[in-house]
């Protein structure tokens, strides 16, 4: 597909994500060679309570030219934290907060 269609935006898979998150941890982020414009994820992987993005996950993901977007997002605390942490993008359930945050109201 990302040879059929280069101009398609293409969103990292769980593995390249995952992949990036264990190189980061290691201080080996270098070797990433993702091809996705983008990762989307959560901030904290749920299940085992591991904490994915961290300022070197995300000047990771930046270094190799790949947004990255946060969902959800609800808290406006959260939202200042991850905005300075320089995130591109949050997902959530209350985007009249994060306008806010973002003082856009």
């Amino acid at each position: 597909f990302r040879r059929a269609c280069p101009e398609v935006v293409k969103v990292a898979s769980l593995r390249e994500t995952l992949w990036l998150y264990l190189l980061s941890k290691i201080h080996l982020d270098g070797l990433y060679r993702g091809r996705a414009h983008a990762m989307q994820v959560p901030p904290v992987e749920e299940k085992y309570h591991i904490t994915i993005v961290t300022p070197r996950f995300v000047q990771a993901a930046h270094r190799n030219n790949t947004a990255v977007h946060l969902w959800t997002i609800n808290e406006k605390a959260e939202m200042r934290r991850f905005i300075e942490m320089g995130v591109d993008g949050l997902i959530s359930d209350f985007p009249d907060r994060v306008l806010e945050v973002l003082g856009r109201l």
